[in-house]
């Protein structure tokens, strides 16, 4: 999926970030009002990097907890940034689209999001494996 719409042009993909902020205004979230449409596009089109990001790092981590390796954790983090870098690279050949760093990094709060739900899940996990005295 993360492949796929990297690979539309620059005008399909604001395309897919005004329908969104149109649905949601018709649910009931009306965010360009507030803001403004650009900023609002803004915060739709980081927020879906951070989403994307956040769920191929967590489908990673549940793959690679079934592997007899020793502190999975990191391979999951890992692999999903380099695959963040290589898409900001393949978007710099899509006609209206840019690869940036800045990206690599907004996507990379999504495997922070990820490191922080299953750490808080393991912590609570050992607290009732081992209850304090």
């Amino acid at each position: 999926m993360i492949f796929f719409f990297s690979s539309q042009n620059g005008t399909a993909s604001d395309s897919n970030s005004y329908f969104l902020i149109n649905l949601l205004g018709k649910i009931g979230v009306n965010i360009s009002s507030s803001m403004g449409i650009s900023v609002a596009n803004f915060i739709v089109r980081k927020t879906a990097h951070v989403t994307e990001y956040f769920i191929l790092f967590m489908l990673l981590y549940f793959g690679f907890k079934r592997t007899y390796l020793k502190n999975i954790i990191i391979y999951p983090a890992i692999i999903t940034i380099l695959y963040s870098i290589s898409d900001e690279f393949h978007q710099l050949f899509i006609e209206g689209r840019s690869g940036r760093i800045k990206d690599v990094f907004i996507d990379s709060i999504g495997v922070l999001i990820g490191l922080l739900i299953i750490g808080i899940k393991n912590k609570v996990k050992e607290q009732k494996t081992y209850p304090r005295a």
